[in-house]
């Protein structure tokens, strides 16, 4: 087993990070392979599943639109719904996975930067420099009703060193879904204790919201959301105050 899975990996190339360096995720030498590759082919077999598009219900007002491209390393293993054992906040997370990458909460090392980056369908990583449009990132006023405003848009909020981004993009290093070596560095690499909740939306904020384009009326609602009171302080989900506004 061990013999095919180094077979397997030697003939995809390793994640680039820069030109001629490597993804910081790949850093560092592997631990327990032999783990790792009866951890791989379970999850390989146990990976969660989004419904099937037709088993969803039908919206009343446009056509569902459930497709989610993957496009990294780790959503390709896990999915988007990879959050399953804490059933009150796990739904919160698996959301935020669709415009946030992974590594932002589970990837922490001194000096990170963080910006909207989209891997493009080649597997390059683009980092978006004009984030006015970005998807949710400021509100709007619309026939007297409180909107988020924005494109909507594949990029996701990323974790950068030295302004390259940390993801590893799926395409051309699908090999690395069943090198033990190689995951077992990436699970290496990541935070014992990722963010939580409380980390972005109720401290000091780890990320520059400035800088990725929220305005400061949506910085004032991220970093006191009502759904993460309710969530923290008392166990109930309130409906945000903006829904309601007039």
């Amino acid at each position: 087993m061990r013999k095919l899975v180094f077979a397997i990996a030697a003939i995809f190339p390793v994640a680039a990070f820069a030109e001629g360096m490597i993804s910081p995720l790949l850093k560092g030498s592997p631990s327990d392979i032999s783990g790792w590759e009866k951890k791989i082919e379970k999850q390989l077999k146990e990976k969660p599943q989004f419904p099937k598009e037709s088993e969803y219900p039908q919206p009343f007002h446009a056509p569902n639109g459930y497709e989610y491209p993957v496009k990294d390393i780790c959503v390709a293993c896990h999915s988007y719904a990879a959050h399953t054992k804490d059933e009150t906040f796990a739904p919160f997370y698996n959301a935020h996975s669709t415009f946030m990458s992974c590594t932002v909460c589970h990837y922490k090392e001194a000096g990170l930067t963080y910006a909207w980056v989209e891997i493009t369908k080649d597997g390059k990583m683009k980092v978006i420099k004009n984030t006015e449009d970005m998807y949710g990132v400021r509100y709007v006023k619309a026939d007297g009703r409180v909107a988020l405003s924005g494109l909507d848009s594949d990029a996701k909020i990323t974790p950068l060193v030295n302004g390259k981004p940390v993801d590893i993009p799926l395409k051309g290093n699908e090999g690395l879904l069943h090198d033990a070596a190689a995951v077992s560095k990436i699970y290496n690499n990541l935070a014992k204790h990722p963010y939580k909740c409380a980390d972005c939306h109720r401290g000091k904020n780890p990320l520059n919201l400035v800088g990725l384009g929220f305005s400061q009326e949506r910085i004032n609602e991220i970093e006191n959301n009502e759904i993460v009171k309710g969530l923290l302080e008392e166990g109930k989900i309130y409906f945000p105050n903006f829904i309601w506004k007039r």
